[in-house]
């Protein structure tokens, strides 16, 4: 009777549940038919009335011990709100290969400059090499494998002929490359080899000059010393870093056509310089006509060709030229040579952007032609590399008539693909886009290969173009099998369809210049994702069906909204892939690249990579995710076009940091650009916070020189949505220590801690003469403005505080003690638009001179040339490190309040939240793994139970070794009961899962340790 009354109330809660709140976390098929629904709650009654009925474990929904009518009402609440559905064993086994796939191509890029000159740049992924030549008259490239063998060197060169037959070369450019990469992540990165020119292959001989130094020019500057023209040669030193310049007037001459400035230029520092003119239709100086241009600090005269006349409407006469330069507070300069030059090798007014669309394990590119004013008499244009037929074993050419052994009668129009045999190298081949040719002929002893487009207009105007694409192909194989299978695979793309009306989403196309299948599907600004739909994600869900081949694909889709965060996947059944997701995006309107990217249009973009084998269907859904994972703003690495290289980091919609892997302004080492706090205000347009200053990390005095690092590479290891985690690695420039620097974030709100490892490594023995001043770790200014207060920690551990007196110069060091060391600027003088900076020290540990060290950290606090700095260094004098020797430093990196703080009770609280009492784990089930500053767990048989105390805030916390991706059930032990932790909004959101290098899989979550108080946490599986 009492079993009877029971199933009568709970098909009476079935009809009223469609109201109830319930975000379905719970996996239950026990009908065996793949789907969690009504008829399982069914077998969960009939198993509580029936003793008869065997339930599995995973029927006790609320952990208590045993299965009856809670556990049902449990499942009942969460089917009937939104439905779920179970992962079957096929499903699972499908997608297997596809994560196994996307984990292997994780991090597999590598892109660098070769030098701390920065002469040249490398690309590499897990094929092919090509390290691009960035020096005037030396531009070209070299092709090898991976390992170092060599397929072809001094070649892969863009042309452009005219119709007298003459050809110029974007290796003979009269200006330096510059290298930019707009899109960065796991998987992508398309690389751009920017402002080199076609030039003629004889010498650049100097057709007509205009010397402005001789024309003893007026001068006037700005933070600097007085400049001054001594023996024909300009000198002065920069005063501050905010803004300083030398500009010359008094002069004018006509302009002619194709010129160029030619600076000679020598300095003590590493350095972005800009040039500014006056020109044409503009008054005075402006960013319409300027460029950028990096300059070496080596105290050596260096040459620089600028190319001016790409600036807008440089025209008519030069009546003025300007140049800022200084990276740092009294910094030298020196300019021996000043001209406005014509020269006879150039050709017309063509700028290169030679792009490498870099995938872990394919390479396409794009040799795009831009014009920077009118160009005539083009007959052809492209790519062409030059083979030593020596190195040939064998080649093929596969046209409309067939595969053949020879170049003799290629059909140029319909060739296919092209492939050399290298000896002791491998295959070197081309596939051709339909829109492409290409001819093969033998010229002495070279082979020389030709990929070009038919001309249809042989003229361009300022600001057209035209371009060749084509997919670069190596392997090692010695056999063209694989060649001709890739060329297939990229002429016959597979059957895609999408579906969402919803977010106008789109198949767009086989994307063969990118080398992806291309969807289309909306987005959304910030303050709409941010103040009024949190919770909306826009998504994609293709269905893919094999061919013949079994496929490594790339699915990509964009939207025109710039604002995009982050994205995940889910399978068939909308449960959430281990499959990283990398994210790139573009903020419309601020001109980073106004020459080769007119208009600055939006956009946002997700790359993933799949697998399809022959005849498989793969139905999935792309999630664009801007605000909220779940009850959680997400956290997120995403790359951002800009004028260099740069990663993106937020909270939801609202930016934290930014990390610029190259630098800002040349080889300054600034690498935290934007570091953004969060307890300031918003902006009143946009969900955003102001930013503190520059940030730098390894640096040291040798000789008299300021040495610094160049970048290596990283390792991502979560982008998002539940945490970020990044490793970056660089080699300082005298090759003597590796600098490996951590950035973890969790999805807090109230602060941004940037948790950061600093690793320095010795590679070699190095000898400093004074620490405390000529060796830093880590350093920081305001760059706009100096602040009022420094708080900091003694050696006793005494906090104290002082006013800064800016009336003279000053340097002072102080010993931060070893009890929850920290420091902290704060108070700015003058300046509304601005946070402040905290540096807390969770541990140190060092080995010096063989020993283990036992001294303290050191504050450095340096006032010079009006710029105050700031720096964490060693508690010594004159030093020596061996071979083997390391500095580990583990901190928080924080940027804080208002201009208008009167206290320091801010950074008080996050040295007690994340120094004193940090967040803590206490495993009862499992073990702790913890890394850094992220709590982790390792799962023992897909099962862990852990209580988190400490810390402040939204935690998140990873668990490692589960045997599924199945989503498992997290509970939390409240008053003594298991109940349901829910931190989902959708079902799918509200956590993060990646294979975890063990064949099993990690889950991450977030937790709100407001008060610090204990949480005890089970996660099941």
């Amino acid at each position: 009777m009492k079993k009877r009354f029971v199933i009568a109330i709970l098909i009476a809660a079935m009809l009223s549940a469609f109201t109830w709140s319930v975000s379905a976390q719970i996996s239950g098929d026990f009908d065996g038919n793949g789907t969690v629904n009504i008829n399982d709650v069914m077998v969960m009654l009939k198993g509580i009335t029936d003793e008869s009925v065997e339930l599995p474990s995973s029927a006790d929904m609320n952990a208590d011990g045993s299965v009856d009518v809670t556990d049902a009402l449990t499942l009942l609440k969460a089917v009937t709100q939104q439905g779920i559905t179970a992962t079957p064993v096929e499903s699972k086994d499908k997608w297997e290969e596809s994560i196994k796939n996307a984990n292997n191509l994780k991090n597999n890029i590598v892109q660098r400059f070769t030098d701390s000159n920065r002469t040249a740049f490398l690309i590499e992924n897990s094929h092919v090499s090509i390290e691009q030549s960035m020096k005037a008259g030396k531009a070209a490239a070299t092709i090898s494998s991976p390992s170092g063998a060599v397929y072809a060197e001094n070649t892969f060169d863009a042309y452009m002929t005219d119709t007298n037959g003459k050809t110029y070369y974007g290796a003979m450019s009269t200006s330096n490359g510059r290298m930019n990469a707009y899109r960065m992540g796991y998987y992508f990165t398309d690389v751009h080899i920017l402002d080199l020119m076609l030039s003629g292959d004889e010498e650049n001989k100097i057709e007509s000059a205009f010397d402005i130094l001789a024309q003893n020019p007026s001068l006037g500057s700005n933070q600097t010393s007085t400049p001054r023209i001594r023996n024909g040669e300009l000198t002065f030193n920069a005063l501050d870093t905010y803004d300083p310049y030398v500009h010359m007037y008094g002069f004018s001459t006509p302009i002619g056509e194709l010129p160029t400035v030619e600076i000679t230029i020598k300095t003590d520092t590493d350095s972005l310089a800009r040039l500014y003119v006056i020109a044409g239709s503009h008054p005075g100086y402006s960013e319409a006509q300027a460029l950028n241009f990096s300059v070496v600090g080596d105290g050596q005269y260096h040459t620089y060709s600028i190319p001016v006349y790409k600036m807008d409407d440089f025209t008519g006469t030069l009546r003025g030229i300007r140049i800022d330069i200084g990276a740092r507070t009294n910094q030298y300069v020196a300019v021996s040579s000043l001209k406005l030059v014509s020269k006879k090798a150039a050709f017309v007014p063509v700028m290169l952007d030679k792009t490498f669309y870099t995938y872990a394990d394919k390479m396409h590119c794009l040799f795009r032609f831009v014009a920077s004013g009118k160009t005539e008499n083009i007959a052809q244009y492209g790519c062409v590399l030059r083979i030593d037929k020596d190195t040939v074993d064998k080649l093929t050419v596969c046209d409309a008539n067939g595969t053949r052994s020879h170049i003799d009668g290629i059909d140029e129009k319909t060739a296919e693909y092209v492939g050399f045999d290298i000896k002791n190298a491998g295959v070197l081949g081309f596939i051709i886009p339909n829109r492409s040719a290409v001819s093969v002929k033998e010229e002495g002893e070279s082979y020389v290969v030709k990929i070009y487009t038919d001309v249809t207009k042989s003229e361009l105007v300022k600001g057209g173009e035209c371009s060749v694409p084509f997919r670069l192909y190596t392997d090692e194989s010695h056999s063209f099998d694989e060649l001709a299978r890739q060329s297939y695979i990229e002429r016959n793309p597979l059957k895609v369809t999408a579906e969402n009306n919803e977010d106008g989403a789109t198949y767009i196309e086989y994307d063969a210049t990118v080398g992806a299948y291309r969807f289309s599907l909306g987005g959304t600004d910030f303050n709409t994702a941010y103040y009024t739909a949190p919770q909306k994600h826009f998504s994609v869900t293709p269905t893919v069906t094999g061919d013949s081949e079994d496929r490594s694909i790339y699915i990509y889709t964009k939207t025109v909204a710039g604002g995009l965060e982050c994205a995940a996947v889910l399978d068939e059944n909308k449960n959430l892939l281990p499959i990283a997701t990398q994210v790139s995006k573009n903020f419309a309107g601020e001109n980073e690249e106004p020459f080769y990217y007119v208009g600055d249009k939006g956009y946002g973009e997700t790359i993933i990579p799949l697998t399809v084998n022959k005849d498989e269907q793969k139905k999935f859904t792309v999630l664009n995710l801007y605000q909220n994972w779940g009850k959680f703003p997400l956290k997120q690495l995403s790359s951002i076009q800009f004028f260099i290289s740069y990663y993106h980091l937020s909270v939801g919609v609202t930016e934290t940091n930014c990390i610029s892997p190259y630098y800002i302004e040349g080889r300054d080492g600034w690498v935290l650009p934007d570091f953004r706090g969060l307890s300031s205000e918003l902006w009143p347009s946009q969900p955003q916070h102001y930013t503190f200053g520059r940030l730098y990390f390894l640096k040291y005095n040798q000789n008299g020189k300021v040495l610094k690092s160049e970048y290596l590479g990283s390792n991502i290891k979560s982008s998002g949505p539940v945490y970020v985690d990044i490793d970056s690695e660089y080699l300082s420039d005298d090759g003597k220590i590796k600098v490996k620097l951590s950035h973890i974030e969790m999805p807090q709100t109230d602060e941004t801690r940037t948790y950061y490892r600093i690793r320095l490594d010795f590679l070699d023995s190095l000898s400093v003469d004074n620490a405390r001043t000529d060796f830093s770790v880590f350093s920081a200014d305001g760059r706009i403005c100096n602040f009022q207060k420094l708080t900091y920690t003694d050696s006793s551990g005494a906090i104290i505080r002082e006013t800064l007196n800016y009336t003279n110069h000053f340097t002072k060091n102080m010993a931060l003690g070893k009890t929850a060391p920290f420091f902290a600027l704060w108070s700015p003088i003058g300046q509304t638009q601005t946070v402040n900076l905290a540096v807390l020290i969770r541990s140190f540990d060092a080995v010096i001179g063989g020993a283990e060290y036992g001294g303290e950290l050191s504050l450095r606090s340096e006032y010079k040339g009006g710029f105050h700095t700031v720096a964490l260094t060693l508690d010594e004098g004159a030093v020596t490190f061996k071979k083997g020797d390391y500095i580990d430093v583990y901190a928080v990196l924080m940027p804080w309040g208002d201009y208008y703080e009167t206290t320091d009770d801010k950074v008080i609280a996050v040295r007690n939240d994340s120094l004193i009492s940090p967040y803590k784990i206490e495993v009862a089930v499992g073990a702790d793994v913890t890394e850094m500053f992220l709590p982790a767990i390792a799962a023992e048989n897909s099962k862990a139970q852990f209580t988190i105390s400490g810390g402040r805030n939204n935690a998140a916390v990873r668990i490692d070794g589960f045997a599924d991706y199945v989503r498992p059930t997290i509970y939390e032990l409240v008053n003594g009961q298991w109940q349901v932790y829910d931190t989902s909004y959708y079902g799918y959101d509200g956590i993060q899962v990646l294979p975890d290098g063990n064949g099993t899989y990690s889950f991450s979550f977030a937790i709100d340790m407001a008060d610090g108080a204990p949480r005890t946490i089970k996660v099941e599986q």
